[in-house]
C-alpha cells in the first residue's frame, strides 16, 4: 500500500491508504472513526498547500484524483478523502474568500451528492463542475488539463465580487 498522511489545520488528522497492486485486498484503507487523535471527519488531503491568492479551489474526492488534477494545472487541489462532505470540511474550506470552486468529483451518484453539497455551501464563489465519464485519476492527463483550463478560464470571465 501507499500511505498518504493527512494533516488539516496545522495537525495530522488522517492517513489514508491504497493498495497499489490488485491481489484481492480492500483497495483504500482510511480511519473511520477518531483513534490516535485521528480525525477524519476534518480530513483534506493538500490543505497545508493551499495558496489564498490563487482565489481559486480545486476538490476532489480521492488523493490520486487530487494528484492529477495537480498535474493537470488545477488551482489548489484538495482531495475530500471520500465522499463526504461535513461540517468540519466545510468549515476549514469556506473560512477562506474563494472567487471560483471548481468541483472534481467522480461521475457517480456520490459524486453528485457530494457536488451539491459543495456547491451549496459555496455561496459567495462561482462554482464550476467539470464534467468527465471518468474520476480525475483515470481521465487522459491531456483531456484532463483541457478540462481545467476551460474550467479555470469560465471563472476568470465571471465577475464575482
Amino acid at each position: 500500500r501507499v500511505v498518504i498522511p493527512v494533516h488539516t489545520a496545522g495537525r495530522l488528522v488522517a492517513h489514508v491508504a491504497r493498495a497499489i497492486f490488485e491481489d484481492g485486498s480492500e483497495r483504500y484503507h482510511m480511519p473511520n472513526r477518531a483513534a490516535a487523535n485521528a480525525s477524519p471527519a476534518s480530513a483534506l488531503f493538500g490543505e497545508s498547500m493551499l495558496n489564498d491568492q490563487l482565489g481559486v479551489l480545486t476538490i476532489a474526492e480521492g488523493s490520486f484524483s487530487m494528484l492529477a488534477l495537480e498535474r493537470a494545472g488545477a488551482p489548489n487541489p484538495i482531495a475530500l478523502l471520500g465522499s463526504d462532505w461535513s461540517v468540519e470540511r466545510a468549515a476549514v474550506l469556506t473560512r477562506r474568500r474563494w472567487r471560483g470552486v471548481i468541483i472534481a468529483t467522480d461521475p457517480d451518484l456520490a459524486g453528485d451528492r457530494v457536488a451539491r453539497a459543495i456547491d451549496a455551501s459555496f455561496r459567495i464563489a462561482r462554482v464550476f463542475r467539470l464534467r468527465m465519464d471518468c474520476s480525475p485519476d483515470d481521465a487522459q492527463p491531456d483531456a484532463l488539463r483541457d478540462q481545467v483550463s476551460a474550467a479555470a478560464a469560465a471563472l476568470d470571465n465571471v465577475d464575482v465580487s
